[in-house]
């Protein structure tokens, strides 16, 4: 057995060909919703897999060990999409992982399918480019998905993409899904629809940074709690300095939580290293490149932050810049910390 995952009430992991989701509950009173969980997940499958889409095979329920398992078939050679967009080379071209993600999301809703947990974690790539979706325990099947519910798919799929892709491959995913189904089912004109889900999803992002920014305040797939309680996301790296804030409690987890959301929202920030908190008092510690040093944006950074606000709608340059400090490197790079009052 290989681990891929672990999450509390939830394990995934790897028995030769088959994939195993495991489901059981902290709470003992709330475990009568594991089986649910691992049959919706099944049956939701089996729905798009008869159906011809590009999901893994269903294979069975089981009940090992006080789990309820849903047994799947496990798809070969593939990265998941957020793997590959931090950095793990994509198998094929991004552009055409742009159009087959949209034709995925067309088959599956063109199947009544309703996925709202649309994340690039959620979708695999595989050498050959094709895009499978996964994680569908959330997903409801209803008799016609509504014009409502297509576009709230929509949005909170272009949400979480749309800091990590660019204009142009959104537009190559939303073209895909709109010859695939959007074409028969939106009577709006294509050009004013996917303005509206674009800037739709500049708003829904906001909501999932703050939300995705508290996975940085509690143990979990980002953080660990060292045996003193404290939360440890890593250790310097060689070629990095350390920076360390204290104060109360209070103001010391409140710029914690404020970087965490820069680095949610893919901004140059300093990384979040630790928050130690003892009492009344706390300290959190961040890296920034070695080279890094406190001081003004060149004319350059100045003007690629803007943009990066202006296209998140985070607010103006020069009100960001009152309530950052900024850290720049010999090779014009730079990084945020929001600053801290004591």
């Amino acid at each position: 057995m290989q681990l891929l995952r672990e999450l509390p009430g939830r394990r995934v992991w790897r028995e030769g060909d088959e994939l195993v989701k495991a489901f059981r509950h902290p709470a003992l009173l709330l475990r009568w919703r594991d089986r649910l969980r691992a049959e919706n997940e099944l049956r939701v499958l089996t729905r798009l897999f008869e159906r011809g889409v590009a999901v893994p095979r269903p294979l069975g329920l089981a009940r090992e060990h006080g789990w309820w398992c849903a047994r799947l078939g496990w798809v070969r050679d593939a990265v998941s999409l957020a793997e590959a967009l931090d950095g793990t080379p994509l198998p094929m071209a991004r552009q055409r992982v742009a159009a087959g993600l949209g034709k995925l999301v067309a088959h599956v809703q063109a199947a009544g399918v309703d996925q709202p947990d649309q994340h690039a974690g959620n979708f695999l790539v595989t050498t050959e480019g094709r895009v499978f979706g996964i994680d569908f325990h959330k997903a409801r099947v209803r008799r016609r998905l509504s014009a409502g519910g297509v576009e709230a798919n929509l949005v909170e799929l272009a949400a979480y993409f749309r800091e990590r892709t660019s204009r142009r491959e959104r537009a190559r995913c939303f073209v895909a899904w709109w010859r695939t189904f959007g074409a028969r089912r939106i009577t709006e004109p294509r050009g004013e629809f996917a303005r509206r889900i674009e800037d739709a999803a500049r708003e829904r992002r906001k909501l999932q940074v703050a939300k995705l920014a508290q996975r940085w305040t509690r143990a979990s797939e980002l953080v660990r709690a060292s045996p003193d309680g404290h939360l440890v996301h890593r250790a310097a790296h060689e070629g990095e300095r350390v920076l360390e804030r204290t104060g109360t409690v209070e103001r010391v987890t409140a710029c914690w939580t404020a970087t965490a959301r820069l680095v949610e929202h893919g901004l140059p920030a300093a990384v979040p290293l630790e928050l130690r908190r003892d009492g009344r008092r706390g300290t959190a510690r961040y890296a920034v490149p070695t080279d890094a040093l406190p001081g003004p944006l060149t004319a350059a950074a100045r003007a690629d932050l803007a943009a990066r606000l202006r296209d998140r709608g985070l607010g103006a340059l020069d009100d960001w810049l009152t309530a950052h400090e900024t850290f720049l490197s010999l090779d014009g790079s730079y990084r945020c910390l929001p600053r801290q009052n004591s």
